[in-house]
């Protein structure tokens, strides 16, 4: 049996950021890494209310996001999605999440920090069109010799 000492060693050890929360919304640990993530601690977060104020400053947006989240924990199915999230130095992040319900309908909430993904993709986005702009404008192509059809195209 895994006492409560080895369960939090786990948690601190995740390498994502972890909530985990209660029957009641309760929130009885936050994992280094999700402060480090967010700036948040656990002193600051007493429940899920909590979070979704902190991470969703815009009360419309807010609403929505709890909707579609309180759904899908009530059908047992599994919330997940990447949100713009703002930290508590107020820099925007892009933050994966994926909160599972327990079996003792505890909450455990993965937080995945993909900003410098987002953030490449676009610049590869950028430098492809740049380079698609670069090759119309020289009148240049890309050809694809086929040796053994003996076929350029």
């Amino acid at each position: 049996m895994i006492n409560n000492l080895d369960l939090k060693s786990v948690l601190d050890n995740m390498d994502t950021g972890v909530i985990l929360v209660n029957d009641q919304e309760k929130i009885i640990h936050i994992n280094n890494l999700l402060t480090e993530i967010t700036g948040y601690t656990k002193d600051e977060l007493s429940n899920l209310s909590d979070c979704f104020k902190v991470a969703f400053r815009d009360a419309k947006k807010r609403e929505n996001i709890k909707e579609i989240f309180d759904f899908n924990l009530r059908e047992d199915k599994i919330f997940e999605g990447i949100f713009k999230i703002e930290t508590k130095s107020g820099q925007l992040k892009d933050l994966k999440f994926k909160a599972n319900k327990l079996p003792n309908d505890y909450l455990v909430v993965n937080v995945v920090d993909v900003s410098d993904d987002i953030s490449r993709k676009k610049e590869i986005k950028i430098i492809k069109d740049r380079l698609k702009i670069a090759v119309e404008a020289a009148n240049i192509g890309i050809w694809d010799w086929d040796v053994k059809e003996e076929y350029i195209h």
